[in-house]
């Protein structure tokens, strides 16, 4: 899930299209640190930090709040000749 459209002030519906639901499942389920995610981003990792402090320090953390403001739609089944062997 993307951390900017969660965090989105505009009123619409939020996609983040995948192919194949496993592997984004696992990230958005996992216990790596949110400091790991954003580690490079130093503007990303700055204004996340200045939201919410160290409320969410792994990305399920993050993700158990924030999941239902972004819909992850697995495009596979659509679009099966895109399978790339990540599904």
């Amino acid at each position: 899930m993307d951390y900017l459209l969660a965090e989105s002030s505009i009123l619409k519906e939020n996609y983040i299209y995948v192919l194949g639901i496993d592997h984004p499942a696992k990230f958005l389920n996992s216990g790596r640190s949110i400091a790991s995610v954003l580690g490079r981003n130093v503007k990303l990792r700055g204004e996340f930090a200045g939201r919410f402090g160290n409320q969410y320090p792994t990305v399920k953390d993050y993700y158990r709040t924030s999941k239902d403001a972004v819909i992850v739609q697995d495009i596979l089944p659509f679009v099966p000749e895109a399978h790339c062997g990540c599904a």
